[in-house]
């Protein structure tokens, strides 16, 4: 140290003004950072933050539409099952008689069940049909429509009519013999329904038009 310490004395102020340059020189050069490198670091480093939040914000938002989409998917299967739970593929008349027969018996009304053809089928949906005359007092009639309407399936009455019993029945302390006719209409699921516009005529609803008829050649060619 003291050897560099006395050959710097020994250097003339010229000599030592120009390793001073050539110093300062070589630091700017070599060494001096003004900011803009700090500056460019910070400007990527918030660029990569900006990414990642855009890129979290996407997840999340597609998270919450699967999320969305599953529940989605998890209420029409719900509502699903419950309609076939109403409309089973295997409801028939002979179900529809017995569960009037099961009522009738515990209400004590009188039943006829007369069994109609069934209709054909209506895109996914079947009807069955049961022309029905029940004969008892009006409570009766009222308390057979009201267990009726508790049983698990899609059930309705068309062409209902209630008169006085044809027979003149009794009238007694729970009141006059009513008769009670009406259409007892059930639906059931068609799980292969076919698609009614396969069979559909060319240029139907949801079909393609028809393709004109190509005209025939004429005799002897182009004139």
């Amino acid at each position: 140290m003291n050897k560099y310490m006395t050959q710097l004395a020994t250097l003339g102020w010229s000599k030592i003004f120009g390793i001073g340059v050539a110093l300062a020189v070589g630091y700017y050069f070599l060494m001096y950072d003004n900011g803009s490198t700090i500056e460019a670091s910070i400007k990527a480093a918030q660029d990569r933050t900006t990414a990642a939040k855009k890129t979290l914000a996407e997840t999340e938002k597609a998270m919450a539409d699967a999320d969305r989409f599953g529940k989605e998917v998890q209420a029409t299967q719900d509502q699903f099952e419950k309609i076939i739970r109403f409309m089973p593929m295997s409801l028939d008349s002979n179900e529809m008689t017995k569960t009037i027969n099961d009522i009738t018996n515990e209400v004590g009304v009188r039943a006829r069940i007369e069994p109609k053809p069934v209709d054909p089928p209506n895109g996914f949906t079947q009807s069955v049909k049961i022309d029905l005359q029940l004969e008892g007092n009006f409570s009766q009639i009222v308390t057979f429509l009201s267990k009726i309407s508790q049983v698990q399936r899609l059930l309705v009455f068309d062409k209902i009519t209630l008169a006085p019993n044809a027979t003149g029945g009794v009238t007694t302390s729970q009141g006059a013999a009513l008769t009670f006719k009406a259409t007892l209409i059930g639906y059931r699921y068609l799980k292969d329904a076919p698609d009614p516009l396969d069979n559909a005529p060319p240029g139907a609803p949801g079909q393609p038009p028809a393709q004109p008829a190509t005209p025939p050649a004429q005799p002897g060619g182009a004139s």
